[in-house]
């Protein structure tokens, strides 16, 4: 954390300090702080904090050197940088869940570290990222209420996820790349039995965005059936994506200079932007998720996914991908995982290639709180992607597959 953070932050806390006892003159300050712990004490007594720190190390046998502007590591989503340490994530999680007793609550995922930065595109030890942030209503109806989220949500669909300690291996994997990772919005969902069901708005089907500049949302839902062991959950997204802005010939300001001149002059008259609904395009995914646990040892999911565009003039794009993983505990301190994907791209297309994956993660409990993780990955299918350091996309000479090794520690606290 900066020093300029630091202080904002200790500016701020002495500012409500101040305004309290502004406020309560005729208590005395023994009154106040037994309020004000009380208060910090019921808050942190409903809400549920959980915080990790993991720090991991990635090489490419490929090719030595670290160049982030042409992506040497590809489809790793965090782990782009060869023969580099990073911080990957120093995360803070909040949760106060609703209940029947307790109607209100909220839900907050906050991190600093790599997968900060590559989210938003910049660099800087300081960066942090909300990657959720929400407000929960439980209203009392329906079968067992029905439940409001609104704000920044995680989304419905896939079975990895950002926060690393939910996942059986170090990197995400390929079908987890076409999927999206958040939303801003707001989703109802209910409980009927071993049934639940989701369904809501938000403003973009792949890329989040906290304000929606062409003003078509996203329709997305679930339908999830939990058994004791095992869980199913079918669940999509489907949005109208504008066409690109074009200029409307309409001047923003009419008596400005440039508009009374001949057509054609340069610098042309500002104009206000229109989108070109004939350049509209439609995206849609269904993700299908079947999990569970075999015994107590064993772990195991299956993800599928299928991904449509109907861009405006051209023949629909379809995308199938497919996920098998499995974790194997084979003693109290020591577990094995292995995923295995394939995507195939666009089917119709002659041109378009398949891309494979297969992971192996080992995992081992050090210590309370602390584990290690060492993971081998081996990506293959596409000619000419994965690329050694230095070389450019534009030139040509790149392979079709890529090692990668992973070495990591999680600390949990």
């Amino acid at each position: 954390m900066s020093k300029l953070w630091t202080a904002a932050v200790a500016l701020a806390l002495t500012g409500m300090l101040a305004t309290t006892a502004a406020g309560h003159s005729n208590e005395t300050l023994g009154e106040i702080d037994a309020k004000s712990g009380s208060g910090l004490s019921m808050f942190l007594e409903a809400t549920e904090i959980n915080s990790w720190i993991n720090v991991n190390y990635t090489y490419n046998p490929r090719g030595s050197g670290n160049d982030q502007s042409i992506n040497q590591n590809s489809n790793t989503g965090f782990h782009s940088n060869n023969d580099t340490f990073q911080l990957d994530q120093f995360w803070f999680q909040f949760d106060k869940p609703v209940t029947s007793e307790s109607r209100a609550g909220f839900h907050a995922d906050i991190a600093f570290g790599e997968t900060a930065r590559s989210e938003i595109g910049v660099t800087g030890n300081d960066v942090v990222t909300i990657y959720s942030a929400y407000i929960s209503y439980l209203a009392p109806l329906a079968y067992q209420g029905i439940r409001l989220d609104a704000g920044e949500l995680w989304t419905l669909l896939g079975a990895e996820v950002i926060p690393v300690s939910e996942n059986l291996n170090i990197t995400r994997g390929l079908v987890w790349g076409l999927q999206p990772v958040s939303h801003t919005g707001a989703i109802l969902s209910t409980q009927v039995g071993p049934v639940s069901l989701s369904f809501g708005l938000v403003n973009a089907v792949v890329s989040d965005t906290a304000i929606d500049t062409d003003r078509n949302k996203a329709l997305t839902g679930q339908v999830k059936f939990a058994a004791d062991t095992w869980n199913i959950a079918a669940s999509f997204i489907h949005g109208s994506r504008l066409g690109a802005l074009e200029n409307s010939g309409i001047a923003i300001d009419p008596s400005d200079p440039l508009c009374s001149g001949p057509t054609g002059q340069i610098p042309p008259c500002p104009t206000f932007p229109v989108n070109n609904d004939d350049n509209r395009s439609d995206l849609g995914i269904f993700d299908l998720v079947v999990a569970g646990n075999l015994g107590e040892d064993i772990t195991l999911y299956v993800n599928f996914d299928y991904v449509w565009s109907h861009p405006a003039n051209l023949p629909n794009a379809s995308t199938y991908a497919l996920a098998a993983a499995g974790r194997y505990q084979w003693n109290k301190d020591l577990g094995i995982a292995m995923r295995f994907e394939v995507v195939v791209v666009d089917p119709s297309n002659a041109q378009s290639e398949d891309e494979y994956s297969f992971t192996t993660t080992v995992d081992y409990a050090l210590t309370d709180g602390l584990t290690a993780r060492g993971e081998v990955r081996f990506d293959w299918g596409v000619g000419d992607k994965y690329r050694r350091a230095g070389d450019l996309y534009s030139f040509t000479g790149g392979a079709d597959n890529q090692t990668l090794l992973l070495a990591e520690l999680i600390y949990a606290f």
